[in-house]
């Protein structure tokens, strides 16, 4: 299966950080939601990719910090053009198969 199909495919925003929550992969629909292409996000901060929507750089951060699941079921975000929208929002570390 390719899971790069997989993830472009996703209706949902899907946002991938590494382990110092940096922009490592964005889906063509977190595109649409932060209003830029993952050219001009690619390798930043999480706090610099959310600067409108300081909550979310920090779910990102405490998802990694504490190794847990972080879930927001209504979330009021900033987007391009002013706009405010309610997101449900679920931030979840990967972890490799020994558990790391």
């Amino acid at each position: 299966m390719d899971f790069g199909l997989l993830i472009d495919s996703l209706a949902e925003g899907l946002f991938l950080f590494d382990t110092r929550a940096r922009l490592i992969r964005i889906n063509p629909s977190g595109e649409r939601i932060l209003g830029r292409s993952f050219k001009t996000v690619a390798k930043k901060a999480a706090d610099d990719v959310f600067g409108d929507s300081p909550e979310l750089g920090e779910m990102v951060k405490a998802s990694l910090g504490e190794n847990r699941a972080v879930v927001h079921s209504d979330l009021a975000v900033s987007v391009p053009e002013g706009k405010t929208v309610n997101l449900s929002v679920s931030v979840s570390p990967i972890q490799e198969p020994d558990g790391t």
